[in-house]
C-alpha cells in the first residue's frame, strides 16, 4: 500500500505531508521534501488513511501511530524516513 500520509511532532502539531511508499506491519518508509522542521531522528506520529477492506479505492478510515525513526536517507530535495511502528494511537 501507498498514500499519503502526515508526520507530527511528539506534541502532534503538523511537520509535513509525505508519501508512503512501503508500509509493512512493523513498519513504514516515508518520502517527504527535506525541510530543517523535518526530524531524522526521535519519535514522530504518523497519520494514514487506510483502506477499510481489500478494495484500495474503497472506504478509508484514519490511522496515527507513534513512530520511532529507525533511518534517514537524503534523495536529492528529498528525505526518505524509515519508521518504526511503536503503538497505535487512533
Amino acid at each position: 500500500m501507498t498514500g499519503p500520509a502526515i508526520l507530527r511532532d511528539e506534541d502532534q502539531r503538523f511537520i509535513a505531508r509525505c508519501c508512503a511508499t512501503n508500509v509493512s506491519a512493523n513498519g513504514v518508509f516515508v518520502v517527504t521534501r527535506a525541510a530543517d522542521d523535518v526530524p531524522t531522528t526521535g519519535v514522530v506520529y504518523l497519520e494514514m488513511a487506510l483502506p477499510t477492506g481489500r478494495d484500495p479505492q474503497g472506504p478509508r478510515r484514519t490511522a496515527v501511530h507513534l513512530c520511532r525513526i529507525v533511518r534517514s536517507q537524503q534523495v536529492g530535495k528529498l528525505v526518505g524516513l524509515g519508521l518504526e511502528l511503536i503503538e497505535r494511537i487512533v
